[in-house]
């Protein structure tokens, strides 16, 4: 008598928990300590899986479209794997769910999205009636802290650091916005050292996971005050500079047919900022 053994490859892990929870258009495993900092998904989104590992990080190796590494400040090392819809970590001791998936899920949702055609954009985007609206800025040009305004105004608020487009809908992001200092925003939570400085963190509510997009609004610092279309000419350098990683010419196309306001306003006071962004998007 003969006996012929077949191998069988089984998720395990998908088979004992099937995420019921995420943001960027992904349902993550890995994180379920901390589903409060992640946004109810729709079982049609892909399952992502996301680990921690201790280790010494060192220098990339050659780049392979199989998988992106990316060195972090604080000696971690993030590598995803876009085909197996995979994200590690690694660095000198782990890092708190609540802060693996936000900040640190930043930059994986934006390589994951980039493998399923999603343009993802380094901006934040909040809610006007049923649409959505993209604010970008520049490093420290006052997004989070104009997008923890609108939410204490009582605007929804869908992402802070990536706004990543699934057909022209923005994918809710992680419930939290992350501050760089306590005095940007009321209600916030000391987060503790993340790569080389102090975090703070506004908790935000549920939103609706995907939200047809509206518009794009540039923050910019100026010394006068104004409300005004963003040029033609000026508006592909815009995107591409915005764009996390190169996308298809039909989404990015997409992007730029949108309506596009540049908002320019003195530094100082926060609600004359608010107030304008409203402005642009109501207008």
């Amino acid at each position: 008598m003969r006996f012929y053994l077949r191998l069988v490859t089984v998720d395990y892990r998908r088979k004992v928990s099937t995420p019921s929870h995420g943001a960027y258009g992904f349902r993550f495993s890995g994180v379920e300590d901390a589903l409060d900092w992640l946004n109810p998904a729709p079982s049609d989104w892909p399952v992502a899986d996301v680990e921690q590992r201790v280790g010494v990080v060192t220098e990339p190796s050659r780049p392979r479209d199989d998988v992106m590494e990316k060195l972090l400040k604080g000696d971690r090392s993030l590598r995803v794997f876009p085909f197996e819809r995979r994200a590690v970590l690694t660095g000198p001791k782990p890092v708190s769910s609540a802060a693996l998936i936000h900040p640190y899920l930043a930059p994986a949702g934006a390589v994951l999205a980039w493998r399923e055609d999603w343009p993802s954009l380094h901006s934040g985007a909040f809610m006007v009636g049923d649409k959505a609206w993209i604010l970008a800025a520049d490093k420290d040009g006052g997004k989070s802290t104009t997008l923890a305004a609108l939410t204490d105004s009582g605007r929804p608020v869908l992402s802070d650091d990536v706004v990543v487009l699934k057909n022209g809908q923005v994918a809710a992001g992680p419930r939290s916005i992350d501050l760089r200092a306590p005095s940007a925003a009321p209600d916030v939570e000391h987060v503790g050292v993340l790569g080389r400085r102090e975090h703070w963190r506004k908790r935000l509510p549920p939103v609706p996971p995907e939200v047809p997009v509206a518009g794009l609004i540039q923050l910019v610092w100026s010394d006068t005050v104004s409300v005004a279309p963003i040029p033609l000419g000026e508006r592909p350098d815009l995107v591409k500079s915005r764009l996390a990683y190169p996308a298809s010419a039909r989404p990015t196309l997409g992007i730029l047919r949108l309506p596009m306001i540049r908002v320019s306003r003195p530094r100082g006071d926060l609600s004359e900022t608010t107030d304008l962004v409203l402005e642009a998007a109501d207008g």
